[in-house]
């Protein structure tokens, strides 16, 4: 399943929704783990960095 970026008028200039996807995760329990976010977010494809 493709996935169509929503246009955003806070994204930084040069932005390209197109090839760049991330995600800032915060305020979370302290018993989430990195393998946890993982697991979670592995099913939008590859992770580059926790």
């Amino acid at each position: 399943m493709e996935i169509e970026p929503i246009p955003s008028e806070n994204l930084p200039p040069g932005f390209d929704p197109s090839t760049c996807r991330s995600v800032y995760v915060g305020n979370i329990h302290s018993q989430v783990t990195e393998s946890l976010l993982q697991e979670v977010f592995a099913s939008t494809g590859p992770i580059e960095g926790l």
